[in-house]
C-alpha cells in the first residue's frame, strides 16, 4: 500500500513538473516573440493561422446577424489612418505616405508593415468590402495583403487577398490599324514586351482561392471599428475603403426575363464579331501572353515549320484570380453567344472553370461557372455551365469581356476534399506517435484505449469520403481516377476503424501512399490550364465554324512538319544582324528549347539595342559538347551553365580566359555576393600571384532549413538556430516519432564542408595543395557531422517532400530553390503552415553562433579562342549584359510564366534575386541565409574529395566507425591525387589565394 502511495506521490510530482516546464516553454516562447534575433521563431501569427476558421464557419458563426441594407458607406483613406512599419528596418522602395496619384488623393502603401484605419459604422451587421487601389508598379508579382477587422482575422481565406495588377501588350499598328508582328530572322514571330499600365481599381473583396463564389461579408459592431491591411507581397495605393450591402447575383432566368421584358431581341444574323485570343486589351499577370500552339492544323495563324503566336493560356493561365480581358465593338444591340475555340487538354476526367465578367460585372449567378471539358481536340460552342448554353446581351458600341480562373462547382468539393484530407493528416500523425513509421502489424499498440475519438472519426471521414466521390462524379459527369482516389482512402479507413487494434498497424503504410495520393489530386483540381485560340461572338442561331481540321487537313499538316525538320535548324536560335562592322558571337547553352527561346527574345528586345553592333547567335547543346567541340576548333565564344568545377578544369588547360583584365569587370563582380567569385577565382604561380577570374556566376545554390509551423507549434518547440538547440528538442520530437531530415548520403560532401566552415575552418591546406583532414578542427566538424546521424539516426535517404508533407520530418535541409518551387505546388494545401530559414549553427565559445552556409554557383566562361576570333570583348560584354538585374529580373520572371509558381530561378545577381515574388517574410529570411553564405576554392584534383569522404561517411554510418580515423585513413590518398594532378597540369600553377594578398588588393 505504502509502495501504491509513492508511486502516486513520484507520478504527481512528475506530471506537475511536467507542466510547469510547459508553462516555462510557453513563457520562453512569448519572450521569443519579441526577440528580434537572427532565429527563426514559431510567433503568436504563426499559431493564430493554426486556429483560423473558414469562410463557411464565419457565416455560420454569425447566422443570427443581419446584413446590412442601406446606403453604401464610403471612407476615405487618409483619414483616422495609422501605420506600423511592424519593426521592419529594411529600406524599402516605397514609403507609407499621403499623395497624389492619377489625381486622386490616397495613401501609399508599402510591401511591408501593416496600414491601420479606424471607422465609424452606424449599425451592427454584415457588410461586403470595397477598396479603391491603384497598383503601383514595381516588381511583376501580384499584391498580397492579410485583412484584420479589429485587430483579428475574421478567417483563413482573407489572410492572403489577392489585388491584381494591370497588364498591356507593347504592340506597334501599321497605318490601317493592324498589329504588327515581329519576326526573327528564322521567320519565328515574336511575343509583344509586356508593360504595367495601373490605373484606379474598386475591388470587392472575395475569395482570392476561388473555392466560393460571390462577395465576402464582414460582421461590424455598431460604433468604432478597426480595418487593416498587412502586407504580404508588393505596394499599392488606397484612396478609399466602402462598406456596402448585401447584393444577391440575379439567375441567368432572371436575366433574360429581364431583358426580354426591355424588348430585347437576338441579334441580327450575320452580325457576328471576331476577334483572335491573343491580343487581349488587359491582363493580370505579365505572364499571359500570345504562345505558339502546333497541336491543330487550323489554328489560326498556323504554320508546319516556324512559330507563329497563336494562342494564350495554357499552363501560363491556370492559377486561381489570373484574367483576361479582352476589348471588342458591337454594332448592332441584342442577344449573343460566346463562343471561344478552345484545348483543355491538361485534368483528364474533369472540367476546368472560368468566370466571366462583362463590362466588370459578372452578369449573373451561373456567369460564375463556366465549364470547359477536357478533350484531346479543340472544341468550339457558346459558353455554358454544363447544363445550359448562355446568351448575352450587348448595347451597341464598346464592351468588354474578361474570363478568370476560379473553380466554379469544384469549388465546394474541393473545400470538402482538403478538409477532410487535413482530418485524415492528423489521424495519420497521431498514429505515427504510437507506431513510427514502420509499425509491427502484431504489436498491441492499444489503439482503442489511446487514441478511441479517432477511431470514431475514421469511420465518420470514410463515410464523408464515399459520399464526396458520388458528388465528384455527379459535378464531373464521369466516374474517373480522381474518384477513385476518394473511394481508396475511405476504404482503407473504413478497414483501420472495423478492427482497429488488427488493421491500423497493417494499413498505416497504405493510409500514407493515399494521402499522398489525395494531394497530389488536390493539385491537379487547381491546375485550370486552358488555352484559347480565337473568340466569336455571334446570335445563337448562326452556324459556327468547324472546331477541328479534316484527317487529310492534319496529314497534310504532319507532314509539312516532318518535311521541313531536315532543313530547318531548330536548335540554332540566330540573330538575324547582317554587315561588315557588326561582330558576330555565338553563346551556347545547355537549358530547355523553352528557357533558350526565353534567352533569344531577351537579346533581341534588350542586347541588341545596348549594342547594335555585336550579333549573338545562341545555340542550344548538350552537356559535354563544349570541349570537344573546341579543341575541333569549332566551339563557341561564350559558354553558358557550367559548372564551377568544370569551369577551373578548362581553366587549367588554358581553354578559357581569365575575366579580371576586361573593362567593367570590377562593377561586374558587385552584382554578386562575395561567395559567388570564390570557387571561380584561383591565384595563378604561388598562392601570392595575380587572382585570376575565369567564370561569371549566373546561378547560386544553397541550402535552407524547412519546418513545419503547425507541428513544431503543437508540440511548444521554436526553430533551433544551431545544431545544439536542434539536439535538445530532438528527444521530444523523436519521442513522437517525428524525426529531422538533414542531407542524404549523395550531398554528405557538401554537408561537411558546411560543417568545417562553421568550425571556423578550411577545406585546404598549403593554399590548395591538399586537404585538411588531418587537421583538429576538420576531424571536429566530421565527427560533430556523423554524431548527428549516428546518435539520433537521421535517415540518408529519404523523399523529402512526402515527409515534410505528411509532417513526419517537420525539419528539413535542403536546396532552397530546389525545394521551395516543388512544394509551393505540391502541398497547396499547406500554405502558410509551413516556412524556411537559415541552416542551424555551431555555438561559438564566445557566445555567438556561425551559421556559415555552403553555396555553389553555375557560371559564364569565355573561351580561349575569341582572341584568336577578335571576339573576346564582344563575348564579355553579353556576359556582362546577361547578368545586369533589369535581364536577371526579365528572365526570372519569364521562367514564372513558363513554369508558373514553381519557376523561381536561382539567380546570382543579388538585386535581381531579391526583386523575384517573395513575400516581405521570406525575404528577409532569404536575406539573413545570403549573408552567411561560404563557398569552396576549386583545385585541380578535388574531384577526388567527394569520393572519399562518402567512403568515410558510410563506413561510420554502417559500422559506427571512429569518424575522425575514418577521414583520416584517406588524407594521403586525396593529396597523392591532388599532387598527380598538379604535376600533370605543371604549366599552369592554381593556388587558393593568400587572405593577406586578397586584403591587400
Amino acid at each position: 500500500m505504502e509502495k501504491r502511495i509513492s508511486k502516486r506521490i513520484i507520478a504527481f510530482l512528475l506530471t506537475f513538473l511536467l507542466l510547469l516546464s510547459c508553462g516555462i516553454a510557453a513563457f520562453a516562447a512569448e519572450a521569443d516573440d519579441k526577440d528580434d534575433s537572427s532565429a527563426a521563431k514559431i510567433t503568436s501569427e504563426d499559431i493564430e493561422v493554426l486556429s483560423d476558421i473558414k469562410w463557411q464557419d464565419y457565416l455560420e458563426k454569425h447566422a443570427d446577424k443581419n446584413f446590412y441594407s442601406g446606403e453604401d458607406l464610403e471612407y476615405s483613406a487618409i483619414e483616422n489612418v495609422e501605420y506600423d512599419n511592424g519593426s521592419q528596418n529594411d529600406e524599402v522602395t516605397y514609403k507609407f505616405e499621403v499623395k497624389t496619384v492619377d489625381g486622386v488623393v490616397c495613401v501609399q502603401t508599402p510591401e511591408t508593415g501593416t496600414v491601420k484605419w479606424t471607422i465609424n459604422v452606424p449599425e451592427a451587421g454584415l457588410y461586403k468590402l470595397t477598396i479603391k487601389y491603384y497598383p503601383t508598379e514595381a516588381k511583376e508579382t501580384s499584391i498580397e495583403r492579410t485583412l484584420r477587422i479589429n485587430g483579428e482575422v475574421p478567417f483563413n481565406e482573407v489572410r492572403n487577398l489577392l489585388f491584381t495588377k494591370l497588364w498591356k501588350d507593347a504592340y506597334e499598328y501599321d497605318q490601317n490599324g493592324n498589329i504588327i508582328i515581329e519576326t526573327d530572322q528564322n521567320h519565328n514571330q515574336k511575343k509583344a514586351d509586356k508593360y504595367q499600365a495601373p490605373a484606379w481599381v474598386e475591388k470587392t473583396l472575395t475569395d482570392p482561392t476561388g473555392y466560393y463564389n460571390g462577395d465576402f461579408y464582414f460582421y461590424f459592431e455598431e460604433g468604432e471599428n478597426t480595418i487593416s491591411l498587412q502586407s504580404q507581397k508588393e505596394p499599392m495605393a488606397v484612396s478609399s475603403i466602402t462598406l456596402g450591402k448585401y447584393e444577391k447575383k440575379i439567375t441567368y432566368a432572371e436575366y433574360l426575363a429581364y431583358w426580354t421584358a426591355k424588348g430585347a431581341q437576338d441579334a441580327p444574323s450575320g452580325s457576328a464579331i471576331d476577334f483572335e485570343a491573343e491580343y487581349p486589351s488587359l491582363t493580370s499577370d505579365s505572364t499571359l501572353y500570345a504562345i505558339n500552339d502546333k497541336t491543330s492544323s487550323i489554328t489560326r495563324s498556323q504554320h508546319a515549320t516556324y512559330t507563329m503566336l497563336n494562342a494564350i493560356g495554357s499552363t501560363n493561365w491556370q492559377n486561381m484570380g489570373q484574367w483576361i480581358e479582352w476589348e471588342f465593338e458591337v454594332e448592332n444591340s441584342g442577344f449573343y453567344t460566346i463562343n471561344p475555340r478552345y484545348l483543355q487538354n491538361a485534368v483528364a476526367g474533369m472540367f476546368v472553370s472560368r468566370r466571366l465578367y462583362i463590362d466588370g460585372e459578372v452578369p449573373f449567378e451561373e456567369a460564375n461557372n463556366l465549364e470547359f471539358n477536357y478533350s484531346t481536340k479543340w472544341g468550339l460552342g457558346p459558353l455554358n455551365d454544363g447544363k445550359t448554353n448562355f446568351k448575352f446581351y450587348f448595347e451597341k458600341g464598346t464592351h468588354t469581356i474578361r474570363l478568370e480562373v476560379d473553380l466554379g462547382h469544384f469549388g465546394e468539393v474541393y473545400t470538402a476534399i482538403r478538409n477532410n484530407m487535413a482530418e485524415v493528416n492528423k489521424i495519420y500523425l497521431k498514429i505515427l506517435q504510437i507506431t513510427g513509421t514502420d509499425p509491427d502489424p502484431y504489436m498491441d499498440y492499444q489503439f482503442y484505449k489511446r487514441i478511441p475519438a479517432d477511431i470514431v472519426k475514421m469511420k465518420e471521414l470514410s463515410d464523408e469520403l464515399y459520399e464526396l466521390a458520388d458528388e465528384f462524379e455527379r459535378v464531373s459527369g464521369v466516374a474517373s481516377s480522381n474518384s477513385a482516389t476518394l473511394k481508396n482512402v475511405a476504404r482503407v479507413l473504413e478497414k483501420m476503424q472495423s478492427n482497429s487494434e488488427t488493421q491500423i498497424a497493417k494499413n498505416f503504410s497504405a493510409l500514407k501512399n493515399y494521402i499522398g495520393a489525395l494531394g497530389t489530386m488536390l493539385n491537379d483540381m487547381l491546375k485550370q490550364s486552358l488555352k484559347v485560340d480565337y473568340i466569336l461572338i455571334q446570335p445563337e442561331g448562326d452556324k459556327l465554324p468547324k472546331a477541328n481540321g479534316t484527317f487529310f487537313d492534319e496529314l497534310w499538316f504532319e507532314i509539312q512538319g516532318f518535311v521541313s525538320s531536315f532543313v530547318y535548324d531548330g536548335y540554332s536560335f540566330a540573330s538575324g544582324k547582317t554587315g561588315e562592322e557588326i561582330v558576330k558571337i555565338d553563346v551556347w547553352t545547355t537549358v530547355s528549347r523553352e528557357y533558350t527561346q526565353l534567352i533569344r527574345d531577351l537579346i533581341d528586345s534588350s542586347f541588341s539595342e545596348a549594342y547594335p553592333n555585336i550579333s549573338a547567335n545562341l545555340k542550344l547543346v548538350t552537356m559535354g559538347t563544349v570541349l570537344p567541340a573546341t579543341l575541333a576548333g569549332v566551339g563557341p565564344d561564350v559558354m553558358m551553365n557550367e559548372p564551377q568545377t568544370t569551369v577551373i578544369d578548362y581553366a587549367v588547360r588554358g581553354a578559357v580566359l581569365d575575366l579580371s583584365g576586361y573593362e567593367g569587370y570590377d562593377e561586374l563582380i558587385t552584382r554578386f555576393t562575395p561567395a559567388a567569385m570564390v570557387p571561380l577565382t584561383v591565384a595563378l604561380g604561388t598562392p601570392q600571384g595575380e587572382l585570376a577570374c575565369f567564370g561569371i556566376p549566373m546561378t547560386q545554390s544553397f541550402n535552407a532549413m524547412f519546418y513545419r509551423k503547425d507541428v513544431l507549434a503543437e508540440l511548444g518547440l521554436n526553430v533551433p538556430s544551431s545544431w545544439d538547440e536542434l539536439v535538445e528538442i530532438l528527444p521530444k520530437l523523436q519521442s513522437q516519432n517525428y524525426t529531422v531530415g538533414m542531407s542524404t548520403k549523395a550531398a554528405c560532401t557538401n554537408l561537411l564542408y558546411t560543417f568545417i566552415y562553421q568550425h571556423g575552418g578550411q577545406l585546404f591546406i598549403n593554399n590548395g595543395e591538399g586537404v585538411s583532414f588531418d587537421d583538429k578542427t576538420t576531424l571536429e566538424a566530421f565527427t560533430h557531422m556523423c554524431s548527428l546521424y549516428t546518435d539520433y539516426s537521421f535517415p540518408i535517404s529519404y523523399d523529402a517532400a512526402n515527409r515534410f508533407r505528411t509532417g513526419e520530418y517537420p525539419i528539413i535541409i535542403a536546396d532552397y530553390i530546389t525545394f521551395y518551387n516543388q512544394f509551393t505546388i505540391y502541398a497547396t494545401e499547406l500554405k502558410g503552415l509551413w516556412g524556411f530559414t537559415n541552416i542551424p549553427g555551431y555555438n561559438n565559445p564566445d557566445g555567438t553562433i556561425n551559421n556559415s552556409t555552403l553555396s555553389s554557383v553555375t557560371a559564364m566562361v569565355l573561351m580561349s579562342q575569341t582572341l584568336e576570333r577578335g571576339t573576346d570583348e564582344a563575348g564579355f560584354k553579353f556576359m556582362e549584359w546577361w547578368m545586369r538585374s533589369e535581364v536577371q529580373s526579365a528572365y526570372a520572371n519569364q521562367l514564372i510564366a513558363l513554369l508558373g509558381p514553381a519557376g523561381k530561378y536561382a539567380t546570382a545577381n543579388i538585386d535581381a534575386f531579391n526583386a523575384m515574388s517573395w513575400t516581405s517574410s521570406e525575404l528577409k529570411s532569404l536575406n539573413l541565409i545570403t549573408k552567411h553564405l561560404v563557398s569552396n576554392n576549386e583545385m585541380p584534383g578535388s574531384y577526388i574529395i567527394s569520393r572519399y569522404v562518402t567512403f568515410a561517411f558510410m563506413q561510420v554510418y554502417n559500422y559506427r566507425s571512429v569518424a575522425a580515423l575514418e577521414l583520416m585513413s584517406y588524407v594521403q590518398t586525396i593529396n597523392e591525387e591532388m599532387a598527380r594532378k598538379r604535376q600533370e597540369l605543371s604549366r599552369r600553377q592554381f593556388y587558393v589565394p593568400d587572405k593577406s594578398s586578397k586584403e591587400e588588393d
